[in-house]
């Protein structure tokens, strides 16, 4: 877009640095959360592009099937955002859903993905974005599965599972479904992902790695004028 817009403009992609942090993660006790139940989370402020709805009804699929799996959304549900609560109404999933609201403390925030055993990590539509909450998702290494669009769909195969969009905003449900299930009963392939994940965020997302490209760029602009 941008060569299109300013023919000849020097361009450069850096990614977003992503500290390469230890969490412990919190204990689920607090929210009523079983310690041995599977535990699917959502992280981050929870706006409509997020597409928490279409996750609760892969949730609602997979807990249908195995029943001692409960789902988190960490982060604030802002209060005029009421689909989220009306679909776990509607799905009946009351007392498999649990709600961390706003954490101030980005510790607390990535303790809670620590207790994760996979994250969901949907944008759609999206403007190209990188989600700060996915490289965390993916620096603590938990599996995740991310939309196949925009800078997501940049994310190699290998390091989380891309899910399709049938149009512009809206995600293929049954590849969800499926992608989730397959995850939940597949606990060797979920550390191996989150492995992956968090090699992926050491090789090309460490902070040493982003400051010397900005300072590469800089000195090319500099060079030029």
């Amino acid at each position: 877009i941008v060569e299109h817009s300013r023919p000849g403009a020097p361009i450069a992609v850096i990614p977003q640095p992503m500290s390469l942090r230890q969490a412990d993660p919190t204990d689920r006790a607090q929210l009523n959360i079983p310690p041995d139940a599977l535990l699917v989370a959502t992280a981050g402020q929870a706006t409509p592009e997020k597409q928490i709805p279409t996750a609760l009804h892969a949730f609602a699929h997979l807990r249908r099937l195995r029943p001692e799996a409960h789902l988190l959304i960490i982060g604030e549900v802002p209060s005029w955002y009421q689909e989220i609560d009306e679909t776990i109404r509607q799905l009946g999933l009351e007392t498999a859903v649990h709600q961390t609201g706003y954490l101030p403390d980005l510790n607390d925030f990535e303790c809670w993905i620590a207790a994760a055993d996979i994250c969901i990590s949907l944008r759609a539509p999206t403007l190209g974005e990188t989600s700060a909450g996915l490289l965390r998702i993916m620096a603590l290494g938990k599996p995740a599965l991310v939309c196949d669009t925009g800078w997501y769909a940049e994310l190699p195969p290998d390091a989380c599972r891309h899910v399709p969009l049938i149009s512009a905003g809206e995600l293929d449900q049954d590849f969800l479904t499926a992608a989730l299930l397959e995850l939940a009963n597949a606990p060797a392939e979920r550390a191996a992902l989150g492995a992956r994940a968090l090699a992926h965020i050491a090789q090309h997302h460490r902070l040493e790695k982003s400051a010397r490209a900005y300072l590469d760029f800089i000195r090319i602009i500099l060079g030029r004028s």
